[in-house]
């Protein structure tokens, strides 16, 4: 297979030194190249630069500058810088580790689980070291992403790829070099406009939303979706833990406030910014049930329910949880030794009578009214009425108990129905309407017995 042809092939020297082993990666503005240096640190990185135009130059060798000098061991060296075939070339320390994209990769293929919490701040926390070391030199890093920090073989970060790094005054508020490109996802909504103004505060983005995506495994929102959705009225993008529910809410905090649309209401420098992330991982050390933080309302670093003061910058917080202690139980009580006044008398040891607390009474329950089918009733309502009968009907004063019955009797027959309906089978109910079918029974037969006198004859 012939190589590309921007590509150096393997053996290639290059300054007479750097022998091409072979392309570590490959972009539309260079490659990156493994190569042998034996006379000086052995496997080094080669950056590889495709244009030599008077910008291109100026920001490559500004990058080179800046690796040479600064000396932080989370940055990836530079040893040498130099042009050769109308292209630029950059020899840095080569990092032989997975980035924390493929970290990510790897977890989920073995455990299908994001990079673990703790592990997580613990990287970025270093990151944020080395992009404060850059700021103390008035260097942005500009495109800091998973992508750029790598894990060496001891596990210790390394910040790479300055390539859109660029020299800022904040005196001055002017940039003197900068390259027009961001990866979107990571790059906040002032770099993404078209005058690109970018300050520290655009890498204390860049560290948010690469948290956010170590803690989930998913791409950020780009800024521009994210400010029209709130302009919109919408819910902004969601915190890691809406997609991880493991992710501690103190970590939530300081991840959603690096990654604030509004420059001002981000973490003022990543230094401030590591200090936030190390307060969450001294929550994520507590028991489940002290994680709740306390934000400080100076600095907004997470702090444990039981400090009195930030342990960031000494301001006193606004709340502090008691913390709870257990109250022993009370001790049994102890005979108490009382003396006769009489001194021949033997002394006498008098026990107090144990503490009885009153008990508080219940009240009694509401008596339910008992539930009685009216069918029960029945055979007794018959039976009744028959025997009535009867008895009337040898006294031969059928006549007189109907002529008198007769007008208020027959009613409360019609009104049983509407008493048992109303009291649902109560047993009172069912009383009341067996005694007004008792007198509604009587009262036919009554009528019954004078339609018979009539005919026959009194």
């Amino acid at each position: 297979m012939q190589p590309e042809p921007n590509v150096l092939p393997p053996g290639t020297v290059l300054r007479e030194r750097y022998t091409i082993v072979k392309v570590i990666s490959s972009g539309g503005f260079g490659n990156v190249y493994l190569a042998d240096d034996p006379s000086f640190v052995g496997k080094v990185a080669v950056k590889e630069a495709f244009f030599n135009d008077p910008e291109t130059k100026q920001q490559f060798f500004l990058e080179a500058d800046v690796l040479r000098h600064i000396e932080q061991e989370n940055v990836v060296r530079g040893f040498d810088a130099f042009e050769q075939n109308g292209r630029f070339y950059l020899v840095m320390q080569y990092v032989e580790g997975p980035n924390v994209e493929e970290l990510q990769i790897r977890y989920f293929k073995e455990s299908r689980h994001p990079i673990p919490e703790s592990l997580v701040l613990n990287i970025m926390a270093a990151v944020c070291t080395a992009t404060q070391a850059l700021h103390s030199k008035d260097i942005l890093h500009r495109d800091i992403k998973p992508a750029n920090i790598k894990l060496d073989g001891s596990g210790k970060p390394i910040l790479l790829d300055l390539g859109l790094a660029k020299l800022y005054k904040p005196s001055q508020n002017v940039t003197l070099v900068a390259a027009r490109a961001y990866t979107p996802g990571y790059a906040p909504p002032e770099q993404c406009e078209e005058s690109g103004f970018t300050t520290q505060l655009t890498d204390v983005y860049a560290l948010g939303a690469t948290t956010y995506y170590a803690l989930t495994g998913r791409q950020p929102w780009e800024a521009i979706k994210r400010l029209t959705t709130v302009l919109q009225g919408k819910d902004d993008m969601p915190p890691p833990s809406h997609w991880l529910k493991d992710v501690t809410p103190g970590t939530d905090a300081v991840v959603m406030r690096a990654l604030a649309l509004e420059p001002t209401k981000r973490y003022p420098s990543a230094m401030v910014l590591q200090h936030a992330l190390e307060g969450a991982s001294r929550l994520l050390a507590l028991p489940a049930d002290q994680r709740q933080p306390v934000i400080c309302t100076n600095c907004f670093v997470p702090n444990s329910q039981q400090d009195e003061h930030c342990i960031n910058c000494g301001t006193t917080l606004p709340y502090r949880k008691p913390v709870a202690v257990a109250t022993p139980p009370a001790p049994p009580p102890q005979p108490v030794e009382v003396k006769s006044p009489v001194s021949q008398l033997p002394t006498v040891m008098i026990t107090p009578p144990a503490v009885v607390r009153p008990t508080q009474e219940m009240a009694p329950l509401p008596a339910l009214p008992e539930q009685v089918r009216p069918q029960v009733f029945v055979p007794i309502t018959i039976t009744g009425a028959a025997t009535m009968t009867f008895l009337l009907g040898i006294l031969s004063v059928i006549p007189v108990v109907g002529w008198i019955f007769l007008p208020f009797v027959f009613p409360s027959g019609l009104r049983a129905l509407r008493i048992v309906r109303r009291s649902r089978g109560a047993r009172r109910g069912i009383r009341r309407a067996n005694i007004g079918m008792l007198f509604g029974l009587v009262s036919v037969l009554e009528i019954a017995g004078l339609v018979w006198l009539f005919v026959h004859g009194f």
